[in-house]
């Protein structure tokens, strides 16, 4: 009897649980997209430059994620540059 009420308890605590979560907060996965602009795009974008980025990933949280998930380097380089051109930043 014992155990099932044990087993109940555990059933009813994993339900109300609120769910993990799998995505990092706001915060770390800012500071990782800026990690991110500083290890991968300092080779072709001048400190003005990758400022911009920057400060575009801070403001946009959604630029900041789609960022972390282009893997594909000659993709997310056409997405930075895509990015720094609608803000008015001409890369070459």
């Amino acid at each position: 009897m014992s155990a099932s009420l044990t087993q109940v308890g555990n059933a009813l605590a994993a339900a109300l649980a609120p769910p993990s979560n799998a995505v990092d907060p706001t915060p770390r996965r800012r500071t990782n997209a800026v990690a991110a602009v500083l290890r991968l795009e300092m080779g072709w974008l001048d400190h003005a430059q990758l400022v911009a980025v920057i400060d575009y990933i801070r403001a946009d949280q959604t630029a900041a994620d789609i960022y972390l998930a282009l893997t594909e380097p000659d993709v997310r380089k056409e997405w930075v540059r895509i990015q720094l051109q609608r803000l008015g930043v001409i890369v070459f």
